[in-house]
């Protein structure tokens, strides 16, 4: 729900985000499954059972409590989770234009292919360029699609 300037205490409308609260079987979860993960990383680094490592741990555990206390917390993951799905979408018009590039490359390599034989047939003196020009024309027709799904 949207707030007055007024009753929001600035200059311009706050959208209020409900808290939600998970159970504390689902937040324990969460932070033995954090702590476990910063004690293997500490593990790794062969400082396990150091004090440097147990105040890691400590930190860590408060950052998370912090984090999932936070009041925006839901937003901040509603945001987080769009993100990761424009950065999907992103990812795959990449791969989508990618290989357009390539296949537009692959076909201009065709048509180059076909103007050397042309090329090749006229010095030879066989002449029969109508296929040729025919086949090139098709490429090139290929080409123009694939630079329109290109763009």
């Amino acid at each position: 729900a949207m707030v007055s300037a007024c009753a929001a205490g600035g200059a311009t409308p706050v959208a209020r985000h409900a808290l939600i609260i998970p159970s504390p079987e689902v937040t324990a979860a969460k932070q033995k499954t954090a702590e476990d993960a910063v004690r293997a990383r500490v593990a790794t680094l062969g400082a396990e059972g150091t004090v440097e490592a147990e105040l890691l741990i400590a930190r860590n555990a408060a950052f998370e409590a912090f984090r999932r206390s936070y009041r925006k917390n839901q937003a901040i993951e509603e945001n987080k989770k769009q993100l990761k799905e424009k950065y999907d979408v992103a990812k795959a018009l990449g791969e989508a234009v990618n290989a357009a590039r390539s296949r537009i490359n692959a076909l201009k390599g065709q048509i180059d292919s076909v103007r050397r034989s042309r090329a090749a047939a006229e010095l030879s003196g066989s002449g029969d360029d109508g296929g040729a020009c025919e086949e090139e024309s098709l490429l090139r027709a290929k080409v123009e699609a694939e630079k329109r799904s290109y763009k």
